[in-house]
């Protein structure tokens, strides 16, 4: 019974006891609780950088797109300009060759009148020359028979 006796602890030895297991247990949640919110400021600090750096990246995202899209725009334009400095050269050659044309078509226009006008005095002069040997011929061939 002694040994039964010397085993059993008493009542304030008990409380004294959980009063110290309770006064860790304190200590310990409050440990916790300080390395909670220690690891949450770790944690909120590193979200808010990550998030300053997302930022950074759309804005610069939104100048690169800025970038190429302004580059783009450009060479459609110098594009455009060319297109239209091509058509005008087009088109300039295209009335040259329409005024060289018209050149030819009143160049052959006049050499074929006066071809006309030269033939016409040509058949003119040839049926004068034809008449007059004729009234000759008949005036001759008259003064024979008579």
């Amino acid at each position: 019974m002694q040994n039964v006796s010397k085993s059993m602890v008493t009542k304030s030895e008990q409380d004294a006891e959980l009063a110290d297991s309770e006064r860790h247990f304190a200590e310990l949640r409050s440990e916790i609780n300080i390395l909670e919110k220690k690891d949450f400021a770790v944690l909120k600090g590193q979200l808010e950088r990550i998030v300053g750096d997302v930022e950074l990246l759309k804005g610069s995202l939104r100048e690169e797109v800025g970038r190429v899209h302004g580059g783009a725009r450009l060479d459609i334009n110098l594009e455009k300009a060319r297109i239209q400095d091509e058509a005008a050269s087009l088109r300039e050659m295209v009335k040259k060759a329409e005024e060289r044309i018209d050149t030819e078509i009143a160049a052959l226009t006049d050499r074929m009148i006066q071809i006309r006008d030269g033939t016409r005095k040509s058949l003119q002069q040839f049926m004068a020359i034809v008449f007059v040997a004729f009234c000759s011929y008949k005036v001759i061939g008259y003064n024979r028979n008579s």
